[in-house]
């Protein structure tokens, strides 16, 4: 996920929370996105696209062993169980469509795991 574009917002938003001491249910996700200086849509959808590839390679740890521990920290935390086997179901070739990313709840997860560090 570093690699990804959308990783650099992530990490800028989760920043600005954490110094700022913000919550994030105090805050709109597009506001975030706006400061950090460009298009906010343009922004979501980096972060979307980038959480997204992270919803996937946790799927694919999912389905290798469904004991890994790395997948069930973080499974739960960023995404929801529902998306997350929808994502699942879509490796196995089972379903049409990916799992959903929620934006808030991915970087609420986050910014939970960041702060507890």
């Amino acid at each position: 996920m570093l690699n990804d574009c959308g990783s650099r917002d992530i990490l800028g938003i989760v920043r600005y929370l954490i110094e700022k001491n913000i919550e994030l249910r105090d805050v709109t996700i597009r506001e975030l996105c706006a400061r950090m200086g460009e298009n906010p849509k343009s922004v979501e959808q980096r972060i979307r696209r980038t959480a997204a590839a992270g919803m996937a390679n946790l799927a694919v740890r999912g389905l290798e062993d469904y004991a890994d521990p790395v997948f069930n920290e973080y499974a739960a935390r960023l995404y929801s169980s529902e998306q997350i086997r929808r994502e699942m179901n879509y490796i196995r070739g089972r379903s049409e469509q990916h799992g959903n990313v929620r934006v808030r709840r991915f970087l609420g997860g986050l910014l939970e795991c960041c702060r507890e560090a």
